[in-house]
């Protein structure tokens, strides 16, 4: 009989700390959403960030409907001469180049081609950045000085050179894929270096050393405590990764 009882209590105590919990991640959850219409709305009325978002929009529309937009062959060229240099008409809206190409086509296959490339390049950016970030930040000691010695080597080194090399070393049948490599190989080390000085603050801070003191890992204490407090600098520099792709891009295609 007092089994019986002791059992029921367990089982009670088990539903009111479950009941418990989800009442308090159903608040959590209800905040979270306040913040996140609290943010949007902010942003509706920032015009810069609106016009931003309409250009990013309308950028990505071109570059996934390029095939129905452009009205001929972007590499196809007419030796003739009344197709070179040709002034902007109904069939050539902005006319054509010296090798009689339309610039028209070029331009709308050209946003395909540079989403295709800087996209990847800059989540690349991002994913590395923030990883050598975290490790040399955190755990400090011979890992942040060899992390801080191969950041500092590849600042060193011109970057279109490197990625260059890079390029060269893929060869020229895979060179989209090559230059997102080289884009991310060259262009990671800034971000990582912001987000290690980023980390090294965090980490003494109050919370952290609870944290610590408290028993959490410290994948734990990166992933849950530190990451949510910088993630705002990987989006920066993945947004900054997009621009300087591009223009490595087109310093090797020169």
């Amino acid at each position: 009989m007092i089994r019986g009882v002791t059992t029921k209590r367990k089982t009670d105590n088990e539903n009111y700390e479950d009941s418990k919990t989800n009442k308090e991640k159903a608040k959590v959850n209800r905040l979270k959403y306040r913040l996140l219409v609290k943010e949007l709305g902010e942003f509706r009325k920032n015009r810069k960030g609106i016009i931003g978002l309409c250009m990013l929009v309308i950028a990505l529309f071109i570059a996934i409907l390029a095939p129905l937009l452009t009205l001929h062959d972007p590499l196809s060229h007419f030796s003739e001469d009344a197709y070179i240099h040709h002034p902007p008409t109904k069939e050539y809206p902005l006319g054509t180049d010296i090798l009689g190409r339309d610039v028209y086509s070029q331009v709308i296959w050209g946003f395909r081609c540079a989403l295709v490339i800087s996209l990847p390049a800059a989540f690349l950016i991002g994913v590395i950045g923030t990883v050598v970030g975290l490790a040399g930040g955190y755990y400090g000691g011979a890992i942040d000085a060899v992390l801080e010695r191969v950041c500092a080597a590849f600042l060193v080194w011109p970057q279109i050179p490197l990625a260059a090399l890079v390029v060269y070393s893929w060869g020229g049948t895979q060179f989209q894929i090559a230059i997102i490599l080289a884009a991310a190989f060259v262009l990671w080390p800034t971000s990582a270096r912001a987000i290690r000085s980023e980390v090294k603050s965090l980490k003494t801070r109050t919370y952290i050393e609870a944290a610590r003191v408290a028993g959490a890992s410290p994948f734990r204490i990166i992933s849950a405590h530190i990451f949510p407090n910088i993630v705002h600098l990987t989006f920066l520099y993945m947004t900054m990764g997009v621009a300087s792709a591009l223009v490595l891009e087109a310093g090797i295609d020169f």
